[in-house]
């Protein structure tokens, strides 16, 4: 896999296949130099290989970290399980965004490709869903409740900011739609999903300091489904 690290300012509103690669971090430079790799390994035949570039996956179960993006996940993770979180960037910053479960879907469907798919090259832009932080709030209050929203607390940092602004924000993927890659259809479905699958189906409506119930019934998960490697 790789990332839109690849890309860097000055950008584009819109991200076409075509992009040149630009990285501006040593991160996203080491991530064009792997993708470089798989293209030439593959023409010599040791691997038959694809890279995929994901946009910011959310929302990630687990504990928030260090990273510039852990706030995405966080805005919506922390208040869902009823505890505080804060919003480092302002309400307007758009993001490029696929949840966990269209991520996994990337990568089936790129470990299904056949050679003629591959004829202008082994690297795909992923498709993705562009939304502001103020449309991850709203799907919040929408899907969960108002009072969640409450427990953000908004503290810009100008120096998260300015990274998060460096990012790609919309992404065009014709090749990687073309070939049956399927994009997240709503921030309010991402939320949703996250709720089913990492909290049984969970949804918490109780202020802050209150002992957390389940409301409705939660799905049993399936102890059966394997992982894919």
């Amino acid at each position: 896999t790789s990332s839109l690290a690849v890309f860097g300012p000055p950008l584009p509103p819109v991200i076409p296949d075509s992009q040149a690669c630009t990285p501006k971090s040593s991160y996203g430079i080491q991530k064009a130099m792997c993708e470089l790799l798989v293209e030439d390994y593959s023409r010599k035949g040791f691997v038959d290989g694809v890279s995929i570039r994901f946009p910011t996956i959310t929302v990630r179960p687990g504990a928030p970290n260090k990273a510039a993006s852990s706030f995405i996940s966080g805005i919506i993770r922390e208040p869902v399980a009823n505890m505080p979180a804060i919003c480092p960037v302002s309400l307007d910053t758009r993001c490029a965004v696929a949840s966990p479960s269209a991520s996994v879907g990337f990568l089936i469907r790129a470990a299904s490709l056949e050679a003629e798919d591959l004829s202008e090259g082994r690297t795909f832009n992923m498709p993705s869903l562009t939304v502001s932080v103020e449309d991850m709030i709203d799907s919040l209050a929408r899907t969960t409740g108002k009072h969640a929203t409450e427990l953000i607390k908004h503290e810009p940092d100008p120096f998260i900011m300015k990274i998060v602004n460096s990012w790609p924000q919309e992404i065009e993927a014709a090749k990687a739609k073309a070939l049956g890659f399927e994009p997240d259809v709503s921030y309010d479905s991402i939320i949703e999903t996250y709720i089913d699958e990492d909290l049984g189906g969970w949804k918490y409506h109780l202020p802050l300091g209150m002992t957390l119930k389940p409301v409705g019934p939660g799905k049993v998960k399936d102890k059966t489904r394997g992982a894919v490697a």
